[in-house]
């Protein structure tokens, strides 16, 4: 069942809906393009190309703000907060309210994922490591693959995750 979470000013909206695991897949349709489940390498790089041009602290401060917030539910002041914090980037606002609103939808789809151990952290990890770490974007989004929660664990736990 289509849930919407966010219209974008680009004549398109981000939603969560039906994947082929559960209800939580996340979409995105702009400029009216086919709805799609965009991966994680995408808004990855869109993050990594705005700590290119404004800094890993603002934008690594900036997700956590989202972070911190966030649960299994959707909330209309985090997305309010989005749309403050997006306004920050200028002329790329737009660009940074789509990607910090779809990792923020991917953090709610962690935190509802059946069985998960790690839930939002997951991500925490990701953008810690893009940012922080400076790994490459393909490097982050293969990283947790195969690997057991606990040892996942350990690693977040020695970075403050």
């Amino acid at each position: 069942m289509k849930r919407p979470i966010k219209t974008l000013g680009n004549q398109g909206c981000i939603y969560f809906d039906t994947g082929k695991f559960d209800d939580w897949c996340v979409y995105v349709a702009i400029n009216g393009s086919q709805p799609y489940a965009p991966r994680d390498s995408e808004y990855f790089s869109g993050m990594q190309t705005l700590a290119g041009i404004f800094g890993t602290k603002k934008v690594y401060a900036d997700f956590l703000r989202i972070y911190e917030k966030t649960s299994k539910n959707l909330d209309a002041d985090i997305l309010n907060d989005i749309d403050r914090i997006s306004a920050d980037y200028g002329q790329y606002s737009e660009s940074a309210g789509l990607w910090f609103t779809l990792i923020y939808a991917g953090m709610i789809a962690e935190e509802n994922k059946a069985h998960a151990v790690l839930k939002k952290r997951i991500k925490h990890l990701a953008v810690y490591q893009l940012l922080i770490e400076k790994m490459p974007v393909d490097v982050v989004v293969n990283f947790s693959k195969g690997k057991a929660w606990r040892e996942l664990d350990q690693l977040m736990k020695r970075r403050g995750i």
